[in-house]
């Protein structure tokens, strides 16, 4: 079987929890399953002459595609567009013709990679990380106060964060302005979440707030994060 992992960064560049998740299930793909993996994200390297930069991690092809380094801004835009990322991941597609497309994270990639996953006739399985497709800020907590946030209140809230994510402070009077573009970006992930052929939650807290906040968990499931663990430990 061939799988393609998707993410939304990867090491070296930078090391989180998601990162390393993806690093460590394609690896286990590959050496214990004995699949044909490959992993596609965004890179900060210089925009070059390439559209799409090939390495190797522990053998595993990792295909990336240098935008630069981007402001917090063109990566919350590139969800809508971002031509670069979508022409490079068709090539990818052709590629590595995986049989599988597992989407790790889609922040700073276009939603249109998940139509061209479909429109190849590739299942699409996206694992939940955080909480990012019902909050922009991936962590429902509000970054003008750094409160506890209960979820879209007619995504006016949303803009309130979006201003002051974009270094215009707090400014609750013009948050109504800043709420439509919130409001599309939760229509755009919705349609994400439901076209996928299936939903991963890493464990029951995540799978119920999603159910909470609406969004749509049809053929979402509960399976929780594997742990790698040293051989050295277990002996």
């Amino acid at each position: 079987m061939r799988i393609l992992h998707v993410v939304h960064q990867y090491l070296p560049e930078y090391v989180g929890g998601t990162e390393l998740y993806t690093q460590t299930v394609a690896r286990y793909q590959q050496r214990h399953l004995g699949q044909d993996v490959a992993i596609f994200y965004p890179s900060t390297a210089p925009i070059a002459g390439e559209q799409v930069h090939v390495t190797e991690d522990s053998g595993i092809k990792v295909y990336a595609v240098p935008l630069g380094p981007r402001s917090r801004r063109d990566v919350f835009l590139s969800l809508w567009r971002q031509p670069a990322a979508s022409d490079a991941f068709a090539k990818v597609l052709q590629r590595t013709h995986p049989d599988i497309v597992h989407l790790q994270h889609l922040m700073g990639l276009p939603a249109f990679i998940t139509r061209q996953v479909s429109a190849a006739g590739i299942p699409l399985i996206i694992t939940l990380h955080d909480y990012w497709f019902p909050c922009a800020n991936g962590q429902l907590i509000t970054n003008y106060d750094g409160t506890l946030c209960g979820g879209p209140a007619l995504w006016v809230n949303c803009g309130r964060c979006a201003l002051a994510r974009g270094g215009f402070g707090d400014r609750p009077l013009l948050s109504p302005l800043a709420a439509p573009l919130l409001a599309h970006r939760s229509y755009l992930l919705r349609n994400v979440l439901a076209a996928a052929d299936a939903v991963i939650a890493p464990n029951r807290f995540v799978y119920e707030s999603y159910e909470k906040l609406g969004m749509p968990l049809v053929k979402a499931t509960v399976i929780a994060h594997g742990i790698d663990v040293p051989s050295r430990v277990l002996n």
